[in-house]
């Protein structure tokens, strides 16, 4: 009798399972490594198949789903190893338009989905703010020591800035001058009004106390917008786009403090620099555009 096989597989089928067992471990780790692309998905699983005998099979009418849209197709003999495939050249038409009735649209990236107006517009709020938000707590950093104390006022007010100076600081009575105390301060924002991204108001206001006869000027309307152009002077000098830059006179037009006592004429007597955010542009994807 002749020499009887060893019974069990033969040795070499272990080193084949490890080898496969392997292969099957890397391409796991190749899929999950890298984004999920459907074109080169069916082209990498055509070639796999390819490579280990698999047969070609035909595709029988089915149900397609592209961006959460349904529509039905017949795609006969569907290789994945073509690149002309009919699955999104025949779809596309059909996500395009049921895309645009819903406010989006598609990019010919591949079915990159859009923003509408209405959830561009809130984006760009919520940058808006954002910024605003940034710019309050750069300024409340830069003068906490300015501000304790002094009168001097910071304040957010939806998408605007405003940092009020109290004249008894600003400028003498009367005058249009600014103090050393004023012109150190304004040298202290200069950075945060270079950065900011918006327009930049300067207002000048009075009590409603007339001015003396025979003076410089001849009323609080010139008063007060003699004192903001002293400080739009004294801002240009540091090399601000003068585009970016609004003079604005009220004169006692518009107090904040009764005008009928002692501490409300000094509320009303006043310098403002307002910051107001612009609104950002943005992408159709709301990605902001610089």
């Amino acid at each position: 009798m002749g020499k009887q096989a060893p019974a069990g597989a033969p040795m070499w089928m272990t080193t084949f399972a490890d080898l496969m067992s392997l292969l099957l471990t890397f391409f796991i780790l190749l899929l999950s490594f890298a984004e999920l692309d459907i074109v080169k998905y069916r082209q990498l699983a055509g070639a796999l198949s390819e490579a280990f005998g698999v047969a070609k099979e035909d595709k029988m009418t089915g149900m397609i789903e592209v961006d959460g849209v349904l529509g039905r197709k017949q795609s006969m003999n569907m290789d994945p190893t073509k690149e002309s495939m009919p699955i999104f050249s025949e779809l596309r038409p059909e996500v395009e338009a049921n895309a645009e009735g819903e406010g989006k649209e598609a990019s010919a990236a591949g079915q990159m989905p859009t923003l509408s107006k209405e959830e561009l517009e809130k984006q760009a709020e919520v940058l808006k703010q954002r910024k605003t938000r940034e710019l309050y707590e750069k300024l409340t950093s830069e003068l906490k020591e300015e501000v304790a104390g002094s009168g001097i006022q910071i304040q957010r007010l939806g998408g605007e800035v405003v940092i009020s100076f109290p004249s008894d600081i600003s400028f003498p009575s009367g005058s249009s001058a600014l103090t050393s105390q004023f012109d150190q301060i304004i040298d202290r924002i200069i950075p945060a009004l270079k950065s900011a991204d918006g327009e930049i108001f300067v207002s000048g206001h009075t009590d409603d106390v007339p001015l003396a006869g025979g003076g410089q000027y001849q009323s609080n309307w010139d008063l007060s917008a003699a004192r903001a152009t002293g400080v739009v002077h004294r801002i240009l000098e540091h090399g601000i786009d003068p585009k970016k830059i609004t003079v604005q006179g009220y004169g006692d037009s518009r107090p904040i403090g009764d005008n009928g006592t002692v501490e409300g004429r000094s509320k009303n007597r006043r310098v403002e620099i307002s910051i107001v955010a612009i609104e950002p542009k943005l992408d159709p994807m709301g990605n902001e555009v610089q």
